[in-house]
This record gives C-alpha cells, structure tokens and sequence, in this order.
C-alpha cells in the first residue's frame, strides 16, 4: 500500500503554511507542538507504515527539534492482512502503547476498481433505498473546485459540528488545507442540491488513485433525503 496522504509533501506543506511546523526525518513526516507553559514539545507521525520507519534517525530528529517524545497513531496497515502482526511488533519493539486511544481507530479502504453496480449492491438495503430516493425526489450532485463552494462546504460543515457536538476545525485551517490541495489539483468538493439550494457536501483528495474522504456534512431540515448517502452514491461514478 502507498503512503497515506498525512504523510505527503503536500500535507507537511499545508501544515508549514498553516504555522504548525512539519519535519520529514526517518522516511516520515512530523508535526511539531509545544507543550504548553513549558519549552518542550512533542512530535506527531500520523498513519505511517512501521516498516518504512527509520527509528533511530526519527529519534535523532526530534530530539534535535525538543520534543519529548512522537506520537504515532493508526498505522498505515491493512487489518487481517499478513502484514497487521509484523507492524504490531515493530511497534511494541520501539514504542510504548498510550493508555488513551485517539478518535481515528482505523482507515476503511473501498475497492474502487469495481464496477458500480458491485459496489451499489454492497450497501445496506435501507442505503440504497435513500440514495434511490433522493435522486428520484431531484436531488442532484455536482462537482467542484471552485472557492465559492468551498465556502458553501464550510458553512455546512460549521453547522454540522454545531448541531451534532463534535470538534470542527476553524475556517483557516481547512481553507489552507483547500489552497494546497486544489492548487495542485488532488482537492474536489461533492455538493448535493435541491432545488437550488445546498444539502449536503463532500471535502476529497485524489492521490495516487486513492480517492480520500476528508469530511462529509449534511444539512439537517433536509434529512429526508439523506444527501450525504446520496453522495456517497455519486462517488461511484
């Protein structure tokens, strides 16, 4: 498997853009984040393969930077594969297991290269039902890069975070993340539409024919329809 995309040039780019500095040491990429009230930091190596990594030149790295200690998260390593054991050592070998676990428990990987009647007939019965029933309701979906949607995705996205609790991110940061991207043109929004008006949005990146989800919201008074379904529908093509 490919390098996920949290550890692509683009993404340390985006990250040095956004002021959080991005190190590439050890065959990886690094954030590096104070700790507050003290003048240590520590390094985050999001969704690496262990068996790229370099532990002795990442150590040399952030220690040089003042970091405390790297955080590692979800490995870049499909389960129940041959590989999943092997990662897991390399792991227990060079790190310690944090006694909290971080929000992301896994990657879920779909096979694109199937056909989309295949991937349609995967989903759950009552799925293909909504995403049958917004299109045959006029609910449409269209591609974009433009700026002027990436605004109508965050004022959705904005919305959702307050309405169902969850920590969203600030407009910069995505707006950054968006100016990367879609400058070099591995960055698309999906938006779902009734008559006119916006439903819901889908933030993706293309990478290495790997077609990557970043966010997906919904506009609640129009649930009915269930747009984000729907989008998911339209990625099938």
């Amino acid at each position: 498997m490919g390098k996920h995309i949290l550890q692509s040039p683009l993404w340390a780019e985006f990250k040095n853009k956004h002021g959080t500095p991005a190190v590439s040491a050890g065959n990886v990429i690094y954030t590096i984040h104070n700790i507050p009230l003290t003048s240590y930091n520590y390094a985050y190596c999001p969704r690496v393969s262990p068996f790229e990594v370099n532990f002795e030149e990442l150590k040399k790295s952030v220690e040089e930077n003042n970091c405390i200690a790297v955080h590692f998260d979800v490995p870049n390593i499909i389960k129940g594969s041959s590989e999943e054991a092997a990662a897991a050592k390399i792991f227990e070998e060079h790190c310690v297991h944090s006694p909290r676990d971080e929000f992301a428990k896994a990657n879920f990987f779909i096979d694109l290269t199937k056909s989309e009647e295949e991937l349609f007939s995967a989903l759950h019965k009552k799925h293909r039902y909504n995403v049958n029933y917004a299109k045959k309701n006029g609910v449409t979906v269209r591609e974009s890069t433009e700026d002027k949607d990436f605004e109508i995705f965050y004022s959705l996205y904005k919305e959702t975070g307050v309405r169902q609790k969850f920590y969203y991110r600030g407009q910069s940061y995505l707006r950054d993340m968006w100016d990367v991207f879609n400058k070099a043109g591995l960055a698309k929004l999906l938006i779902a539409e009734y008559e006119g008006e916006a439903l819901a949005a889908g933030y993706f990146y293309l990478m290495k024919e790997c077609f990557t989800t970043r966010t997906e919201v919904q506009r609640k008074e129009r649930r009915i329809f269930s747009p984000v379904l729907f989008l998911g529908g339209r990625l099938f093509y």
